[in-house]
């Protein structure tokens, strides 16, 4: 049993020294191509994977500027009609120079807006644009936009997408909007009270500046939530408000501006956040690891050919420098043993330096 394996390994011993020196060779530059093609790779990976971050990121500050004027227009529409309007008119004298001050506004940015309206102290309706009635009992004061506006007087406050219920233009639809709220002194019959300015903002303008940045079917997405980690928009949005899928929103939305690693129902990932000013709201990027695999197929290809064509060749190159190195020695082994036998030959001597 013994001899039998030993004669086995002597088959797989090289028998001259032309295979041993073209073995040697071929498993010296064989291991330092596949390491040469690993490093290659990684690095590769590396830049690929640094590279998408970058671009998600990019475009994460770009959406967000647009988002920002977008906000800062509607701000400046407020500030106009509060300002501008309601300080310069009182109720009910002034009540047409008020309705025109504001049809100019909104006629001005319809396309953004859905309404304008002023509601007093008690939640009772002082002047809305476009002209519309107003649906039976509303409970305006019960509404967070009206709450918000009144506990925190100085400043504005952006709500989350609803449906707006609080007029019927006659078309029987159902609007999405964000409303935008704040504290406004108005003057009523020469007494100086409390009321709550409302400005609707069609949430199909938000909606689209976040769909041209989702078009990618690589895996990758991004979402808008509040600081509280309440969803504004997500590509997934039906999905979620039906338990189908899930969103690491509430964790995300305390994350400050940046790039963490997250792993999240088994899957690892990616998570930009980038802050849209004044409102809090939080961008949210998430990037997958299996988009970066992904987008590394093709390079994978090209190693692996390059690591193969690059074999091939040292294989070829491995064979020309083995017979170069052995056939001196061979020809001067022969001659050695020509010589040994009695013979007198001619003692080669020769080979590269």
């Amino acid at each position: 049993m013994i001899n039998k394996y030993f004669g086995k390994l002597k088959k797989l011993q090289p028998r001259g020294m032309q295979s041993t020196i073209m073995i040697v060779f071929s498993v010296i530059s064989i291991s330092i191509t596949l390491i040469l093609g690993i490093v290659m790779y990684i690095r590769f990976s590396a830049v690929n994977r640094q590279e998408t971050i970058q671009t998600a990121q990019t475009l994460m500050e770009q959406t967000g500027e647009t988002l920002e004027d977008y906000l800062v227009s509607m701000r400046q529409i407020s500030d106009t009609v509060y300002y501008n309007v309601i300080k310069d008119g009182a109720f009910p004298d002034q009540d047409q120079n008020i309705q025109k001050g504001m049809n100019l506004l909104y006629e001005a940015n319809r396309d953004n807006l859905r309404t304008i309206s002023i509601y007093n102290s008690y939640g009772s309706l002082m002047a809305a644009e476009p002209v519309a009635s107003q649906k039976e009992d509303p409970d305006v004061t019960s509404q967070d936009w009206y709450k918000q506006a009144v506990e925190e007087m100085e400043n504005m406050h952006f709500s989350t997408p609803h449906i707006q219920n609080l007029f019927d233009d006659g078309s029987m639809r159902y609007y999405w909007v964000i409303s935008l709220s704040r504290a406004v002194d108005l003057t009523d019959n020469g007494d100086s009270q409390m009321g709550v300015l409302l400005v609707d903002m069609d949430y199909s303008s938000i909606s689209r500046m976040l769909q041209q940045i989702n078009a990618s079917d690589n895996g990758q997405y991004y979402y808008l939530c509040d600081s509280s980690g309440e969803i504004i928009y997500h590509p997934r949005q039906i999905q979620i408000s039906e338990g189908i899928a899930n969103e690491n929103n509430d964790t995300e939305s305390g994350y400050k501006d940046g790039v963490y690693d997250e792993m999240f129902e088994g899957e690892h990932r990616k998570v930009i956040v980038n802050t849209i000013s004044y409102t809090g709201w939080k961008l949210v990027g998430v990037i997958p690891y299996s988009t970066f695999t992904s987008g590394m197929l093709n390079m994978r290809y090209f190693v692996g050919m390059l690591m193969l064509l690059t074999a091939m060749m040292l294989v070829v190159i491995n064979r020309v420098v083995s017979v170069g190195i052995s056939r001196p020695i061979l020809r001067l082994n022969d001659s050695v043993r020509e010589y040994e036998a009695g013979e007198k030959p001619e003692i080669y001597i020769g080979g590269s330096l």
